[in-house]
């Protein structure tokens, strides 16, 4: 009989990365809510951006994106897309 143990895993504790896409390339903070500097950086870097109207998209590898207003609705991954602006 083979016994398998399910681990209890702290959502505060898993890895998470913001990504801010930018012309001279990519700006990544990879932070955890158990983390209060790296989650002060990242949610410092989110609200910049977003005000300064870059659209903020969230999930996971195997699920689509979707649209975030809040770091905090935020899943493994963000991505900051800056506004496109013509000139």
């Amino acid at each position: 009989m083979r016994m398998s143990r399910l681990l209890h895993r702290d959502s505060r504790h898993e890895k998470k990365v913001i990504r801010a896409l930018g012309p001279s390339g990519d700006t990544a903070i990879e932070f955890s809510e158990a983390d209060p500097a790296a989650l002060a950086e990242a949610n410092e870097l989110f609200e910049r951006l977003t005000r300064a109207g870059a659209s903020a998209f969230s999930g996971r590898a195997d699920e689509p994106m979707r649209r975030i207003d809040r770091l905090d609705q935020a899943g493994p991954e963000t991505v900051l897309v800056p506004r496109n602006v013509a000139g």
